[in-house]
């Protein structure tokens, strides 16, 4: 994405705020395809999936939206060398999984600040270079 818009990572990092407002960012893109500061969970998409009843079409749906990022991921050239849009997809479907949430926040008693960071952190971690 920097070199194609002729610029430093550096500066987009700068321009945007970091590695994990970047992935943040691209997230909001892929989602709802703007960078309104509309919270996913207010979203339309996001929306739509709380109101089906059938848990497969959840579960496909909820799948569809992980690929989707990484596929925006991919073509924007943002994805850590060596991980394939298929890997993205992998680790945003596995990382994101409300059990994983419910099992930190909740469970674990880390609560839902501490675990938004550590989602962040780990998808920058594990996607970005």
């Amino acid at each position: 994405m920097a070199a194609g818009a002729g610029v430093s990572p550096q500066t987009v990092y700068n321009s945007v705020g970091g590695k994990a407002a970047l992935l943040k960012a691209v997230y909001d893109r892929a989602v709802a395809g703007d960078d309104e500061p509309v919270a996913i969970a207010e979203r339309e998409q996001v929306a739509a999936m709380r109101a089906m009843e059938d848990p497969r079409a959840l579960l496909a749906a909820y799948a569809d939206l992980g690929e989707q990022i990484a596929e925006h991921l991919a073509a924007a050239g943002w994805l850590r060398p060596g991980v394939d849009v298929d890997e993205a997809a992998d680790v945003l479907w596995s990382v994101t999984a409300p059990e994983v949430a419910v099992r930190l926040a909740v469970q674990r008693g880390w609560g839902w600040p501490r675990y938004g960071r550590w989602l962040g952190a780990t998808l920058v971690a594990a996607l970005l270079p």
